[in-house]
């Protein structure tokens, strides 16, 4: 997803990412599924992404969540976002939720 990097932090959809290189100007996140965790609800100003669950897809031992975030990720960023949740319980498509940062940002 786009980001903005300001020395060693990258300022994106989900707040400021700690980044390993320090680096200037437009940039891209790369967050993998698996580091992105689902909250239902939504709760404005926490760094949080609001969005709606679009799609699920359990393939055994996780679910995919597509979740359709509710503003846009810049001119370049994803429609859509794919978050990894462990086991068969997620939420289901419609309701709001939010996406949070990876923990260790």
């Amino acid at each position: 997803m786009p980001a903005d990097a300001r020395g060693a932090v990258a300022d994106s959809a989900f707040g400021l990412l700690a980044l390993t290189t320090e680096l200037k100007g437009e940039a891209l996140a790369l967050i993998r599924p698996e580091q992105i965790s689902m909250i239902e609800g939504h709760v404005a100003g926490s760094g949080n992404l609001p969005g709606r669950v679009v799609e699920l897809s359990y393939p055994g031992h996780e679910t995919l969540v597509t979740v359709r975030p509710e503003r846009a990720l810049g001119p370049a960023g994803p429609e859509t976002i794919l978050v990894r949740v462990p086991g068969p319980v997620a939420p289901h498509p419609g309701p709001r939720s939010r996406s949070a940062p990876p923990a260790d940002r």
